[in-house]
């Protein structure tokens, strides 16, 4: 690596993955070979023992103050914080526990998919810059606001069946919501949210079967999202029913459709 650094002196930006051995996780040799970089980012797989020595070479006035490169390590792999840190995460979120890092919120911000998968009481960090949220447990939802800033969410997955008082409650914390994805019991949703229109929502994704004649679902569909420009639909059994959702979705403009076994009303599916 350090042939290769001297053969390219011009050289401001660097990324690197790869797999290593433990002497490219020493931090003074890559700040002797790095010192005429403007960027450095890198992410090396390799099994170490000793990792808070390793992260202590990087803890020098030059990785710190400097160049503000900060890095995190793992019993398989040390890497570039937040560059090649963590996009989605879960109730079960910590930061590593070995870094360089002296503010933990480095790894908060650079998180922006959030998967609500059981209760987040134990949750002790604020998400800031969260573009999409995906419930896939309705316990606790009223802590959402609590430890992520509902405002910056622009796409909403539900994975699970949600009451209509909580769905409102969460639109209405979510002024840049755009997406929404549907993927449980369509019907269940559709049917709790019969009264409102949910007219913010432009990308609408349903991937819970639609079945045969299922009228209902395609009239309250139409109405409950009435705003829909990009539609996706992912097990679509019956062909009669898409004339009908495009004359009523006035603004749509990509329709993305999933076919299993084709049917009519007459010939339904065995």
């Amino acid at each position: 690596m350090n042939q290769l650094m001297l053969n390219l002196p011009d050289l401001q930006h660097l990324e690197l993955v790869t797999k290593g051995l433990l002497d490219m996780t020493d931090g003074q040799s890559w700040e002797e070979m790095t010192h005429s970089l403007l960027t450095f980012n890198f992410k090396i797989s390799v099994c170490m023992d000793w990792i808070e020595d390793i992260v202590e070479s990087f803890r020098t006035p030059f990785w710190l103050e400097e160049k503000r490169w900060f890095v995190a390590c793992t019993w398989d792999g040390l890497y570039s914080v937040p560059y090649f840190s963590d996009v989605c995460t879960n109730t079960s979120f910590r930061p590593p526990l070995y870094s360089s890092v002296t503010d933990k919120a480095l790894f908060c911000d650079h998180i922006n998919h959030f998967i609500l998968n059981e209760s987040p009481k134990q949750i002790r960090y604020y998400f800031r810059h969260m573009k999409k949220l995906e419930i896939a447990s309705s316990e606790s939802l009223e802590m959402l606001s609590v430890f992520i800033d509902m405002n910056s969410i622009e796409c909403l997955v539900v994975s699970t069946l949600i009451e209509l008082s909580k769905i409102l409650w969460m639109f209405q914390l979510m002024p840049r919501l755009k997406k929404l994805s549907i993927n449980t019991q369509v019907s269940y949703f559709l049917q709790e949210s019969h009264k409102i229109r949910l007219e913010c929502i432009e990308n609408l994704e349903i991937n819970d079967p639609l079945l045969n004649n299922d009228y209902y679902v395609v009239e309250q569909l139409c109405q409950t999202f009435p705003c829909v420009e990009t539609l996706c639909i992912s097990s679509l059994q019956w062909t009669g029913l898409i004339p009908r959702v495009i004359e009523r979705l006035k603004n749509l403009s990509n329709v993305t459709i999933y076919f299993k076994k084709l049917a009519s009303p007459q010939q339904p599916n065995q």
